[in-house]
């Protein structure tokens, strides 16, 4: 897969306005917050500490908020502008993996299957190959996969450019079937579904997926 190193998560400079904007906002006041606090509570368990993996973890802001810290041990993984520019800014005691997905091979992200629950929060939305990673991400899933803020679509899979933090950045359209067909291929299934906003072309979503 080529990737277009053009898109803001790749630039420094746009980093910059992600990292300024992310000290100006507490993701616990996000509207939308409470629908991956619920779903992410959904794996938790009473006398264990799961390993969660924040997949394009950005600013990283998800592992101060409480559902975390009582509940799981976190790791963040992004490409290296985003963990030195954004992560390491904010939280420079976090715990974090430097990996870029669409550049690594399946076996290089094994290290996943180590993992009991993985968040994707706004990842796969802006990834210009969205079902590729969405097939590697899912052959190593081992327990649950979160996906927050995705938008569906009935009609063909598409990545549009729009733009963000003062640069582009790619927004992808996943049709319902392919999405359907993915996780049943990995032997995964769909335990929760909440649609934060419906436009007239999409519809934009959160999932549950638990491995069968």
């Amino acid at each position: 897969m080529k990737i277009d190193k053009t898109t803001c998560w790749y630039n420094k400079e746009c980093c910059k306005n992600a990292l300024e904007y992310a000290q100006g906002v507490s993701l616990t006041q996000v509207s939308n917050f409470k629908i991956l606090k619920d779903f992410i509570l959904l794996t938790a368990l009473t006398n264990q500490k799961l390993k969660l993996l924040d997949i394009g973890c950005g600013s990283s802001s998800l592992q101060n908020t409480e559902v975390i810290k009582n509940n799981f041990y976190y790791t963040g993984l992004d490409i290296e502008v985003a963990i030195k520019n954004i992560a390491q800014q904010i939280h420079s005691n976090g715990n974090y993996i430097i990996c870029d997905i669409v550049e690594s091979t399946e076996k290089e992200l094994e290290f996943i299957k180590s993992y009991d629950v993985l968040v994707m929060n706004a990842f796969v939305d802006v990834m210009q190959y969205p079902i590729e990673i969405l097939t590697k991400i899912l052959s190593c899933g081992n327990k649950y996969v979160i996906i927050h803020r995705q938008r569906t679509t009935n009609d063909k899979t598409i990545v549009k450019k729009h733009p963000s933090y003062g640069g582009q950045t790619c927004c992808s359209l996943i049709n319902t079937g392919d999405f359907a067909n993915l996780i049943d291929k990995n032997n995964f299934k769909i335990i929760g579904k909440k649609i934060i906003r419906k436009k007239a072309d999409s519809d934009l979503c959160s999932f549950i997926l638990k491995r069968m």
